[in-house]
């Protein structure tokens, strides 16, 4: 259904004993795009009256005439109307959707609460290191000086590093004053 509307109650009493009349426009998947417009009594429990509804019923009923109605485009058409009786039925799809939200809304929330956690404790310990790398790795003046004092009066010549001929055993110091401790 996409539209249900109520029409105003009778004011003298009729055979059918009806006192307000009822009725829901909409289409079926045979109709395609084709509008039904079904007259009814009463209203179904649970079903909401209105326009740009997207309801579904069953109808149990029969088949009176063509109803003629312009389209939006102002094109001239006709829809069955039917009479009889509704029955509205709640779209599975909604009624799976709201339990799911329901069921999910309280451990998405505990999730989001926990990486957040996280991720701040992540950021708090990564500063922590950083400042403890930062202060462990400064060197005072006087270590400074004592550093440069060391290279300066370091006596022998610079190492610098061989390459190891083709022959040669790997385990063989490439320092003569180093001692083999392999063996």
């Amino acid at each position: 259904m996409a539209r249900a509307i109520a029409h105003e109650p009778e004011t003298s009493p009729n055979s059918a004993g009806v006192g307000q009349v009822f009725e829901a426009w909409g289409t079926t998947t045979e109709s395609g795009v084709h509008l039904y417009c079904v007259a009814f009594p009463e209203v179904p429990a649970g079903l909401k009256l209105g326009n740009g509804i997207l309801e579904e019923a069953d109808f149990v009923g029969y088949f009176l005439k063509n109803l003629p109605y312009h389209d939006r485009l102002d094109k001239f058409r006709a829809a069955p109307l039917l009479i009889g009786r509704l029955r509205w039925r709640e779209n599975p799809v909604r009624v799976a959707i709201k339990n799911q939200s329901d069921d999910l809304f309280l451990p998405t929330v505990a999730v989001g609460v926990l990486i957040a956690c996280v991720l701040f404790l992540s950021w708090l310990y990564t500063r922590r290191s950083s400042r403890h790398l930062a202060a462990a790795t400064q060197i005072s003046s006087s270590e400074h000086q004592a550093i440069e004092t060391w290279i300066e009066h370091a006596d022998g010549p610079v190492a610098s590093p061989e390459s190891p001929s083709a022959g040669s055993d790997r385990r063989t110091p490439s320092n003569p004053d180093w001692t083999d401790v392999t063996s």
